[in-house]
């Protein structure tokens, strides 16, 4: 992954790495921490990542609404809150039909164990904990403007041109042609396409494309570097 010198950064990175919680965080940190390289994204993925991190902050904002809603139910369930927690998170999730909200939310409820039990027992104050969670979310959003910015210096470069770039050129309309036969899923091959814009036109040199994403683009990792040459689809 060390040898290239540029690497287009996906949004499944770039969350983990803001996202403390997040499950793949401690892998994304160590990518952040131990590759030096110059790493580019564009506009498609920030407001990506910044409606992902909205999303998940209603999320769990519902999720704590719930838990204090029905706070007086979870502590009749016995004496061991920690237990009587784990219930409530494994019934909420069962609720859920998103498989990456499960797992937010299961995230999510181990880092704030300690707060949970504490509201239950008396010992903390709703609104509290409502402003402590408001404020990690503005934290996050704030991290994401400064360290992927269209500034030279930042963590991650975002270019804006690229989704206006090459709409409706032909030899890009092609590779999406080909793109949506492996891979089917649109956004994705969008940020894809991005990548390659930036190889061409702007950074000309090869570049990797770091991501998480398996279902739609590591799996398909040859086939995509064949449509796209010079993006080379690795995982951190």
């Amino acid at each position: 992954m060390d040898r290239f010198k540029h690497h287009f950064t996906d949004a499944n990175v770039i969350i983990a790495f803001l996202i403390s919680w997040d499950s793949a965080f401690e892998r994304s940190s160590r990518y952040f921490a131990e590759i030096v390289c110059h790493r580019h994204t564009s506009s498609r993925v920030y407001y990506e990542c910044k409606g992902v991190i909205e999303g998940r902050r209603r999320l769990l904002l519902n999720f704590i609404s719930e838990f204090y809603n029905n706070i007086d139910t979870i502590s009749e369930k016995g004496w061991n809150p920690e237990n009587n927690i784990e219930k409530f998170v494994s019934s909420y999730i069962r609720r859920l039909e998103d498989k990456k909200n499960k797992i937010a939310v299961r995230q999510f409820s181990r880092v704030v164990m300690d707060d949970m039990k504490a509201l239950l027992l008396g010992s903390a104050r709703y609104r509290d904990f409502l402003t402590k969670v408001v404020n990690s979310f503005k934290f996050i959003l704030n991290e994401l403007d400064s360290k992927c910015n269209s500034s030279e210096n930042s963590i991650i470069k975002r270019h804006d041109i690229c989704s206006k770039a090459y709409t409706n050129l032909n030899h890009y309309s092609e590779k999406e042609d080909k793109l949506m036969r492996i891979i089917n899923y649109h956004p994705d091959i969008l940020v894809l396409l991005d990548s390659y814009y930036l190889r061409k036109k702007i950074i000309k040199d090869d570049i990797a494309f770091i991501t998480f994403d398996n279902e739609h683009i590591l799996k398909n990792k040859l086939e995509i570097e064949k449509i796209l040459p010079g993006i080379h689809v690795l995982s951190p």
